[in-house]
């Protein structure tokens, strides 16, 4: 058949001979930087998700403040690529914000 797509990938928890990989959970102030943990080395992708209050972020590995960095909101899920969080970086926009995070395969 034409166009159909026959290898379809859907990500699935990252797991290791243990298992399946722990989530992370950070707590994220205004004021300090905060940052994910170390991953699965066959960690594709990660989910995670912002609880309790808005933070800014960066992916390049510099300090994020209320002036620079993405500006990520409480209540919302995202999914990155490994490389994109390995070097990212958190700070609160007020209160401590808490991010959840679970690492994912294919």
């Amino acid at each position: 058949m034409s166009g159909a797509i026959t290898n379809v990938y859907y990500p699935l928890p990252s797991t290791t001979s243990a298992g399946a990989v722990t989530g992370q959970q950070i707590s994220v102030t205004s004021g300090a930087t905060s940052t994910f943990g170390a991953f699965n080395a066959l960690t594709k992708l990660v989910l995670f998700d912002i609880q309790a209050a808005n933070v800014y972020a960066t992916i390049d590995g510099s300090t994020p403040s209320s002036t620079s960095g993405h500006i990520l909101v409480a209540g919302e899920k995202y999914t990155w690529n490994k490389g994109m969080a390995l070097p990212a970086k958190f700070v609160a926009v007020s209160t401590t914000a808490k991010i959840y995070l679970s690492e994912l395969g294919v």
